[in-house]
């Protein structure tokens, strides 16, 4: 199925998608996929934040530092900011992450690459849904999103259906069809996690968080 075909079903093929921000100018790519996914599907967006590990706690107000940085991506990418509600986790992530991603019945969940691409795996496990860690650009290929999925047949079907629905949205969001140069690779592609052992994935610890509106 061709994207314009597709794009005549999107509308009901996906309502919740959840997307990390890092506030750094790269993982602006993370936010503009799922802007484009909204514009598309009218899906609705949450978006979410962390402090990255190390990240220096002197000199003065650095979390509220961080989270301008936030603020001024999502204004860097979206017009629609009052609509992308803003959370902050703390802690370990990954039980809240899953958590908020069950509450929100999140049909996918987009990461930035250098924030989080070593986590993708981990965290399709613990949500249960397809992860899309999006890559700039390298010689080799253009932009591309590597989108994370659990190995079983469901979970790969999923994954596939997913894997169209950004691609139409990514080709929709295009200035002009001019402008389009096909890629020596595809835009995505989707890669099998195996299971990993329960305890691992399972384990966490408890976690707070804050949920704030970007202004």
């Amino acid at each position: 199925m061709d994207a314009e075909n597709l794009a005549q079903d999107i509308p009901s093929s996906i309502q919740h998608v959840v997307v990390m921000c890092d506030g750094t100018p790269g993982g602006d790519r993370a936010l503009r996929l799922a802007n484009a996914i909204s514009q598309s599907t009218g899906a609705s967006v949450r978006a979410v934040t962390w402090l990255p590990v190390g990240y220096a706690l002197d000199g003065d107000a650095p979390i509220e530092n961080f989270l301008a940085s936030v603020t001024r991506q999502l204004y860097r990418v979206t017009t629609m900011v009052g609509f992308w509600r803003l959370e902050l986790l703390t802690g370990r992530i990954d039980h809240r992450l899953a958590q908020l991603c069950l509450q929100e019945a999140a049909a996918l969940l987009i990461v930035p690459c250098a924030a989080a691409e070593s986590l993708a795996s981990r965290w399709t496990l613990t949500t249960g849904i397809p992860v899309a860690c999006v890559r700039g650009k390298t010689s080799r290929c253009g932009e591309q999103v590597i989108l994370c999925t659990r190995a079983d047949a469901r979970s790969q079907r999923r994954a596939h259906f997913m894997a169209a629905i950004v691609t139409a949205a990514h080709t929709m969001s295009r200035v002009s069809a001019d402008r389009y140069t096909r890629r020596p690779c595809p835009y995505v592609q989707v890669q099998a996690v195996p299971m990993l052992p329960a305890y691992f994935v399972g384990a966490h610890s408890s976690s707070n968080n804050l949920s704030l509106t970007a202004s």
